[in-house]
């Protein structure tokens, strides 16, 4: 695949209209990165999540022996919601 990560840009924040963090310490340092007016654009990925309560996606290296899939899971559930809230604003 051609997806490699990279670090946020300035240009990012008025190039997207959604940027999401996955843990407090990443979305915190997005906020305080990103132009005033444009906040709005950034969330937690995990607030789309419809199953699990957790806010933030474990680094699953510093956990047990399920650690890789429970964080599949939660990702997947966030995942889910997210594409579910895309298309109902799409729909509108």
């Amino acid at each position: 695949s051609g997806q490699r990560a990279r670090a946020i840009e300035p240009i990012d924040f008025e190039a997207f209209d959604l940027i999401l963090a996955m843990d407090n310490s990443h979305f915190q340092h997005l906020k305080q990165r990103c132009p005033e007016p444009l906040l709005e654009r950034l969330g937690m990925f995990m607030s789309y999540a419809t199953v699990t309560k957790i806010t933030e996606v474990p680094d699953p290296y510093y956990g047990q022996q399920d650690g890789f899939e429970r964080v599949f899971n939660m990702i997947e559930d966030a995942g889910k919601g997210l594409l579910t809230k895309l298309q109902d604003k799409l729909a509108q």
